[in-house]
């Protein structure tokens, strides 16, 4: 179908921005499953000139039946006007229309409270060396988790640093650096840690964690010798995390 051509059309395009460093790989691997889990079966009768404003609030109608958050919801519907503007730039189509709103509610993000996250934390180091079983929809063990001490660490070393979760996979020790800085009410020099991973999603500046990061330090393994030792092996801080993109693809292949 032609909407079929514009998809491979930009994922070809997306796939360039990625090797140039200009997109993160998992949003390209994100819009091919959105797309050919909602966005195809939906159009597939479409002829993609007669997507209108009446055709995408029926989409937004779809989709909101599905239990969806309406930031998904908006992701969907963005990645189907990025689509037709990829139309429009193949010169298939003459014009974008305009997309319905999607609301979204202005919440604060949830917190722990000290207590909450002190249970949190005491809860990982507890479970430790427990295993779970992954079932599919059909019925099938399609994975096995051991939960292990990175889980515990992972904790720790996200409060300390203020990393995002979505940067987590992200992080190599290479990224890890160690910087000091004056600390305003004691006037004494402290030592943070300052992440200098990959952009994600736009922030222009290094994490850096909290003071008295020697806790993150050791959460997350990492000292002045351990840096030294990987400064040319760009290995993952949290191995086990980083292989999640993995697991997801298999479960979506058993769907």
């Amino acid at each position: 179908s032609t909407l079929q051509v514009v998809a491979n059309a930009l994922w070809s395009k997306q796939e360039l921005m990625v090797a140039q460093g200009e997109l993160n790989p998992q949003k390209n691997r994100n819009d091919r499953y959105v797309y050919e889990r909602h966005i195809k079966p939906f159009f597939k009768d479409y002829d993609i000139k007669r997507i209108n404003h009446h055709a995408l609030e029926l989409f937004k109608q779809e989709i909101a039946t599905k239990g969806l958050a309406p930031a998904t919801q908006k992701g969907y519907m963005d990645l189907v006007v990025k689509l037709l503007r990829q139309a429009e730039n193949m010169d298939i189509i003459s014009g974008v229309p305009n997309a319905p709103k999607i609301r979204q509610a202005d919440n604060a993000r949830g917190y722990f409270t000290p207590a909450e996250y002190t249970r949190l934390w005491q809860k990982a180091k507890s479970l430790e060396g427990k295993q779970y079983d992954h079932v599919s929809e059909k019925g099938k063990t399609y994975r096995r988790t051991k939960i292990t001490k990175e889980c515990y660490e992972l904790i720790l070393f996200m409060r300390n640093t203020y990393v995002r979760p979505t940067d987590i996979k992200l992080l190599r020790h290479t990224d890890i650096h160690v910087i000091k800085r004056k600390h305003e009410a004691t006037n004494t020099e402290v030592e943070l840690l300052e992440l200098r991973h990959e952009k994600t999603k736009g922030h222009k500046q290094h994490m850096v964690s909290r003071t008295g990061s020697k806790f993150a330090i050791a959460a997350s393994q990492i000292d002045a010798d351990s840096m030294a030792r990987c400064s040319s092996r760009p290995a993952r801080i949290f191995a086990l995390i980083s292989r999640s993109e993995e697991h997801t693809s298999e479960l979506q292949s058993l769907r």
